[in-house]
């Protein structure tokens, strides 16, 4: 797949994602401070999923990686609400520090239910953090000698390898995100609550 189709189909994902947070909002419910938090963790996702869109299209691994890692982090976090919907109330802004959950614990606790999360995410916070990972990230080869390397202040991914992992990374967790997003609206509002439409994940190769 070359890179302007699958930046299309990358850019289709955050309509999705609108779709499943407008269709609750357009009921007669009365919205509750658990369905503002799942809300605004799907805001979240859609943020983080533009975001990584965007500096995918400027060639920018450091800003991609990092916001993917964001994306990672939101997804594990409703994981662990759709698996313990008593928990959510550690995600308000007036939570106590004590009952607050860790993103370690997070990502820890996402381990079970998706396969390589952890390894994925200590990969994306290489990058993230000032480490071995990106120590070098602005230095890249010469294009007259493989011999010789020239500093970018703004770094650039360093071939279509790294470029088709990072699509295929946040493809995955908008996937997640989205299924992941409705068990925790079902586990937290319970039955009597709208049902989320179905995830509709978008097409094309």
């Amino acid at each position: 797949m070359t890179a302007p189709r699958v930046l299309k189909r990358l850019g289709s994902r955050p309509r999705d994602m609108t779709h499943v947070a407008a269709a609750p909002l357009g009921l007669a419910f009365a919205i509750t401070i658990p369905a503002m938090t799942l809300l605004s963790l799907l805001g979240r996702a859609q943020s983080f999923h533009d975001g990584a869109v965007a500096s995918l299209e400027m060639d920018n691994p450091l800003a991609t990686f990092t916001l993917i890692r964001g994306h990672a982090e939101n997804a594990a976090a409703l994981l662990w609400i759709a698996r313990k919907p008593g928990d959510i109330a550690s995600f308000y802004p007036n939570a106590p520090r004590n009952r607050q959950i860790t993103v370690g614990r997070l990502v820890n606790g996402a381990r079970s239910r998706m396969a390589g999360f952890k390894e994925i995410y200590d990969q994306l916070s290489g990058f993230a953090h000032p480490s071995s990972a990106s120590a070098l990230s602005s230095w890249h080869a010469s294009e007259q000698s493989d011999q010789d390397v020239r500093f970018r202040s703004k770094p650039a991914f360093k071939n279509d390898d790294d470029f088709a992992i990072a699509c295929f990374w946040l493809v995955e967790i908008a996937e997640a995100s989205g299924y992941l997003w409705q068990e925790a609206w079902s586990a937290v509002l319970g039955p009597d609550a709208p049902p989320p439409p179905e995830w509709r994940a978008a097409s094309g190769t």
